[in-house]
């Protein structure tokens, strides 16, 4: 009976004890863990809101880089990594430039800002500066900006004003060889006519009126150089592009070469142009292709119909153009002759485009060089 008793009361004393056991550690996670859970909740929510407010801030800064053509790229031992989309695609054209990556790479040793031009781009770059905390890291951000219009805008300015000087210069000369020559031809005239008490010879007769002749023509291509430099408005009319083309082949026939010259158009052909400039722009294009510079031995002039226009392509079969001037073709004083100013393509390119056509670069190499005019064509019939 005692031992009963025994282990009942042993029993209710574990009893007793688990009890007061659950009760204390149901007081103690009642009594602290609200508090600490409501604290930690509380703070990964913050953390989780900032989170969402950093990538937004990110993903906003990204879109108005874009929008701006600013590159965002990082630049490492290993390469270029952009960013932002156009980050992404700058660092891609960059990656291809071999003086580009060289010049990025001086950029990070030296500072900024630098200017690249790329084939069909101009980026200014700059390294994105940032706090002491972070000078340690081997990334460098560079910040790339387009700014190829502003470029442009800019090369152009400069060259418009070299080109009012020229074309200032220019004038004076021309007014000072027109009196001379003008002299020089009325004398000729005067002289093949046979003055009182001297007689000439029917050889020595067609030499002088042969310097009439010339005197005259010279004169006449002076004032054909200086209307390129003022502002003249065209006159825009139906003309048979066959007689333009014969009359450009007989001029550039008088001019020192070795070269043939073809013209391929039909009789009836007509486009609508200023008579003047589409004359001038085709003697450009067809004196640049005869220059001892080119090495041509045959040059065709070729007119065939398009839907609506006329395309006049003038093809060569020499040296072609340096790899170096083929993007800068038509830019004010780029020439690769010593005795050339570089204005021959600049002007029939400005000529074209005021007539409302185009002049393009076909192709070049070291079989030959095709340049393209287009026109548009006119059905109506010329008188």
């Amino acid at each position: 009976m005692k031992d009963i008793n025994l282990v009942t009361i042993t029993l209710l004393l574990f009893l007793w004890l688990g009890t007061v056991l659950w009760f204390f550690l149901y007081w103690r996670r009642h009594r602290t863990r609200p508090q600490n859970t409501a604290a930690t909740d509380f703070l990964l929510s913050l953390a989780s809101e900032k989170a969402r407010e950093a990538k937004a801030a990110q993903a906003q800064l990204y879109k108005t880089a874009d929008m701006l053509e600013v590159g965002l790229i990082i630049l490492t031992d290993l390469g270029l990594t952009g960013l932002n989309a156009f980050g992404e695609r700058t660092s891609a054209l960059l990656m291809q430039n071999n003086d580009a990556m060289l010049r990025l790479k001086e950029l990070r040793e030296k500072g900024g800002p630098l200017t690249i031009e790329l084939p069909m781009s101009v980026l200014q770059c700059d390294i994105l500066k940032h706090d002491d905390a972070l000078s340690h890291m081997p990334e460098t951000i560079i910040v790339a900006q387009d700014v190829t219009r502003s470029f442009e805008l800019a090369k152009e300015l400069q060259y418009r004003e070299r080109l009012a000087i020229l074309g200032k210069m220019t004038a004076q000369i021309a007014h000072q060889l027109k009196t001379p020559l003008a002299v020089l031809a009325g004398r000729a005239q005067l002289l093949a006519s046979g003055p009182k008490g001297m007689s000439l010879s029917d050889e020595t007769r067609r030499e002088l009126l042969l310097i009439y002749e010339e005197a005259r023509a010279l004169a006449e291509r002076i004032n054909d150089i200086l209307s390129l430099y003022r502002s003249r408005e065209m006159v825009l009319k139906p003309v048979f592009l066959s007689h333009i083309m014969e009359v450009v082949r007989e001029r550039l026939l008088e001019l020192e070469h070795e070269c043939e010259i073809e013209v391929e158009c039909s009789k009836g052909l007509v486009v609508r142009a200023d008579m003047a400039a589409i004359e001038m722009a085709l003697f450009l294009l067809g004196q640049n292709a005869v220059s001892p510079a080119a090495g041509a031995g045959h040059l065709t002039f070729r007119a065939k119909h398009m839907e609506d226009g006329v395309v006049v392509d003038i093809e060569d079969d020499g040296k072609g153009i340096p790899d170096d001037l083929r993007f800068r073709l038509f830019e004010p004083f780029v020439s690769g002759r010593t005795d050339g100013l570089g204005l021959g393509l600049f002007l029939a390119k400005d000529l074209v485009k005021r007539m409302g056509g185009e002049l393009e670069l076909v192709f070049t190499g070291p079989n030959g060089t095709c340049f393209r005019v287009v026109l548009r064509k006119m059905n109506e019939s010329v008188n």
